[in-house]
């Protein structure tokens, strides 16, 4: 019976069109793919900013001028709420060193951070992984510093600056929705590979271990052409005693606050902004002096007490 009955089945196959079961796997074929979206969003950004009230000869060398910019690009989308997001971030640090050219090229700094956001409705929830190095240009005053950290992080529909002044710009756009947007992390630094990868390819001379961070924008004035913004961020954590640490490790922490001014009008993003900075960072050890054999401590994390000045530009 059985038999049979596999028979008549095998017949039906047989006589059903060629092209009806062609038809039947590419709309299977396009239903799927129909749910992923390849290179769906992309942003960049740009600021130029200078420093004052610099407190030591070191700072007034290392805090000239600092450029940033940024590209983020989502790789691949499913359903307009799962995505796959790569952020690349380049920052030249500008000095002015005795003797030297002004504006001398002194470090570089270099993070991507490959990731996954989940799109809900009202939040943004990331998990990713986050890789930076320092490098200096043209000098050796301390060792190549660099990590790899995970990380998970949440924040509001409008937490990246690409997107939070589009809404505001609109005549109805003003509303306590619109104006504040947050983003918090938390993040893990890596300090062995768990036997799969050895322990120097993911942290060199990193003191770090754990950390939170949280910003916060707000915006609270709305005239003409411009909205205007107070903008803070926070980071607070834990440093570990490495080889270039002269402590036995503790927390450390920092501030920034200030104001952003925004133009209102235009497709493309612009902002003037303002800042101070403060902060508590372990010091860094650097390469023994050839002269006296010592080596200083370096703030190279830090930039207490300094104001700092800027223009951004953004998609």
């Amino acid at each position: 019976m059985h038999r049979k009955a596999t028979i008549i089945f095998l017949i039906c196959i047989a006589l059903t069109p060629i092209s009806s079961r062609g038809k039947s796997i590419d709309s299977l074929y396009n239903s799927l793919i129909s749910n992923f979206e390849f290179l769906p969003e992309y942003y960049t950004k740009f600021d130029l900013s200078t420093f004052a009230f610099h407190k030591s000869a070191y700072f007034k060398q290392q805090y000239l001028a600092e450029s940033n910019t940024g590209l983020e690009f989502m790789f691949l989308s499913y359903r307009q709420l799962l995505y796959s997001v790569w952020d690349a971030k380049f920052k030249i640090g500008l000095g002015d060193i005795p003797g030297n050219n002004v504006f001398s090229v002194l470090n570089i700094y270099f993070n991507i951070s490959p990731t996954i956001e989940l799109r809900l409705p009202h939040v943004n929830t990331v998990i990713g992984l986050e890789h930076q190095c320092i490098h200096e240009v043209d000098r050796k005053n301390y060792h190549t510093i660099y990590w790899n950290a995970p990380f998970i992080a949440i924040g509001s529909k409008n937490m990246r600056v690409n997107e939070y002044w589009i809404p505001l710009a609109a005549e109805n756009g003003w509303t306590l929705k619109n104006r504040l947007g947050w983003y918090g992390a938390y993040v893990d630094y890596l300090k062995d590979g768990f036997g799969l990868v050895h322990p120097e390819k993911l942290n060199g001379f990193n003191p770090y271990s754990q950390e939170l961070r949280a910003d916060v924008r707000y915006a609270f004035y709305r005239r003409h052409s411009w909205i205007v913004t107070v903008h803070e961020q926070l980071k607070f954590g834990h440093y570990d005693k490495t080889a270039n640490v002269i402590d036995h490790g503790g927390l450390y922490w920092r501030e920034d606050i200030g104001f952003e001014s925004f133009f209102r009008k235009g497709k493309r993003g612009g902002a003037l902004y303002v800042k101070y900075i403060m902060d508590d960072f372990p010091t860094i050890k650097g390469y023994p002096d050839p002269n006296t054999g010592i080596s200083p401590d370096l703030p190279v994390f830090s930039k207490d007490k300094l104001l700092e000045i800027g223009v951004s530009f953004f998609n």
